[in-house]
């Protein structure tokens, strides 16, 4: 007997309510029987870049490659060379324009904004005004490496942000997408600021909806070790100098130079970033900050250096004007249009000596004293042998 017959003898011996029960089984089947998906191949590719990597890379527990790629050891601040480097992060600003999230020192804080490759320049904001910086870090991340999320607080951020630099009280600074009458900018956000704020047109702006530059889920995140990094351009130093300028980390280093005052203190040749610039002052290892001038005003700064260089190796040098040094003077930073300082000791009321700055511009010496910035007509230049 064939298969056939004996399937069709079951089925009449079967009554009609099992006949019945065996064809709701295969129809409830068939309800409830889900279709396979149909993956087509997509080629990887960077769309606009508002939008970033598409297609996203995909994630899975058994890999741990794509987790191990995206740590926050990733995520690098290049200090711009006049090129923009590669996988930078850069959006259309909706204006024809790609502009790329930067950032920039100004006074002890480090904030973030937007870099133009066409001005070389960096646009960030402070103090309620717009600041273009000459010298600046430009953000680079690994494809697929970030998101951007709708924020209207910074206090109330769901994912993990990427910290783009810090106040001058180190408090975390965030990047911030803000866009008004369709144009696209780079700019601040912080847990203290919560709206954004960026710079436009010379001035420093608010935007109450925005976007935050967070990591993508998956991401492991380790404390970065150049988030509060200052920018610094290449040193000005000769290669063969025998001193060097050594990060302060609460101690004084080995043949740092210090200078006793009447007091009974010694203070140390220091220096510390203010805008774009590089100025020479003493630290005071007492209040852990270093002392310098700026337009007409004494300036102390949390973060600095320290210059270190054996006492065989160094003279102070009488002078009264720059532009005569008699040997080899120690470059103690620069000014904002790279032009060199050097370290200069200067005796208020003819006794009680302080360290700052002179160059061949300023061709007498500065130094900060009393919150004020006070000039010198007869100094001294720190040269080294």
């Amino acid at each position: 007997m064939s298969n056939n017959n004996i399937e069709n003898n079951n089925n009449e011996n079967k009554t009609d309510g099992q006949f019945y029960e065996q064809k709701q089984d295969i129809n409830d089947q068939n309800e409830y029987y889900q279709p396979q998906p149909c993956y087509y191949q997509t080629q990887q590719s960077y769309y606009n870049p508002s939008h970033g990597y598409y297609p996203p890379q995909q994630k899975t527990e058994e890999s741990s490659e794509f987790k191990e790629k995206l740590t926050t050891n990733s995520y690098k601040w290049v200090a711009f060379d006049g090129t923009i480097p590669e996988n930078a992060l850069g959006l259309n600003n909706r204006n024809g324009k790609i502009i790329y999230v930067a950032r920039a020192s100004i006074y002890d804080g480090l904030h973030p904004g937007y870099a133009d490759p066409e001005t070389k320049e960096c646009y960030t904001s402070y103090g309620g005004e717009q600041i273009a910086c000459k010298e600046f870090e430009i953000l680079t991340v690994p494809p697929n490496g970030y998101q951007w999320e709708l924020c209207e607080n910074a206090n109330d951020i769901q994912g993990n942000p990427i910290i783009g630099g810090h106040e001058d009280d180190n408090t975390e600074i965030y990047i911030a997408k803000c866009i008004v009458d369709d144009i696209l900018y780079i700019g601040k956000t912080s847990k203290d600021i919560e709206v954004a704020n960026y710079g436009s047109e010379g001035v420093e702006l608010t935007c109450e909806n925005f976007e935050v530059l967070i990591y993508p889920p998956g991401a492991e995140i380790i404390e970065e070790e150049n988030v509060y990094t200052r920018v610094k351009k290449g040193s000005n130093d000769p290669v063969d100098a025998p001193y060097k300028w050594e990060p302060f980390t609460g101690t004084i280093p080995e043949d740092a130079v210090g200078i006793k005052n009447n007091f009974g203190n010694t203070i140390y040749v220091a220096r510390a970033y203010l805008f774009d610039g590089l100025h020479p002052g003493y630290a005071d290892p007492k209040k852990m900050k270093c002392y310098t001038s700026y337009g007409g005003e004494q300036k102390s700064c949390d973060e600095f250096e320290i210059l270190t260089i054996p006492s065989d190796k160094y003279q102070w040098t009488p002078c009264i004007n720059a532009n005569d040094i008699n040997g080899n003077p120690v470059i103690g930073g620069y000014e904002d249009d790279n032009s060199d300082l050097y370290v200069a000791k200067c005796m208020y009321h003819g006794n009680i000596p302080c360290i700052g700055k002179t160059s061949k511009t300023l061709e007498i010496a500065y130094y900060g004293l009393l919150n004020k910035e006070l000039p010198c007509e007869e100094f001294e230049v720190l040269t080294y042998i």
